[in-house]
């Protein structure tokens, strides 16, 4: 988790296996200070890095994304302009031997920045 980027603001389940967020991004964060001065935009690790933190929230432990076999930015985020990302998160559950998958879409101000599939284990 990266102090003071986002805070969960709610979220919602369908099942055990489609989650959906609210995030709220910090424009404060000072990740945003050198990302990029006087232009800040959420850098792309860093939603990677709320996805994960999402399923972790949900699965009651760490996880770890172990692999991407696709991940299409296709758009930025401005934190000024644009403070709330809705995720939409699929998983399938992992075992002790095998990870779970993840299908995620992060949108802002209801236009898609961000298509994720992958997989993921638990730490």
């Amino acid at each position: 988790m990266i102090p003071n980027l986002y805070k969960i603001i709610s979220f919602s389940t369908s099942g055990n296996e489609s989650l959906s967020f609210n995030i709220q991004l910090n424009k404060e964060c000072e990740i945003f200070k050198g990302h990029f001065p006087g232009q800040p935009v959420l850098p792309g690790v860093c939603t990677l890095e709320i996805i994960k933190d999402c399923i972790s929230s949900i699965r009651g432990n760490k996880v770890v994304l172990s692999g991407i076999s696709q991940c299409k930015f296709t758009g930025m985020v401005d934190p000024g302009i644009e403070n709330i990302l809705k995720i939409d998160i699929e998983i399938k559950s992992c075992s002790k031997d095998l990870p779970g998958s993840v299908n995620a879409i992060v949108s802002a101000s209801e236009r898609v920045i961000l298509k994720l599939k992958g997989e993921y284990n638990d730490i």
